[in-house]
């Protein structure tokens, strides 16, 4: 989880068919998603990785089913870009 603006939290992670997804709530309202981001090119479970890239951009950081680093990445309140090899 990471705070993706100063009013939405965001939980990413890899659902159980494989694709990177993502759920957010902003304030106190309810929780919205998950929603998928791409397709299902990872293993169920992996681990994700968010930091902030500068204060306006939230990066996700996984590996695929290869072992190849991939990064997402959405800007404010944008969509997200699908996760792509570095």
């Amino acid at each position: 989880m990471a705070k993706q603006t100063d009013d939405i939290l965001t939980a990413a992670f890899v659902d159980k068919d494989g694709y990177f997804s993502i759920a957010y709530v902003s304030g106190t309202a309810g929780w919205n998603g998950p929603i998928r981001i791409g397709g299902p090119q990872l293993d169920p479970g992996t681990a994700v990785a968010l930091t902030k890239q500068p204060d306006h951009i939230l990066v996700a950081g996984m590996f695929d089913k290869s072992g190849t680093f991939l990064v997402a990445h959405v800007t404010d309140t944008d969509g997200w870009v699908p996760p792509h090899p570095v």
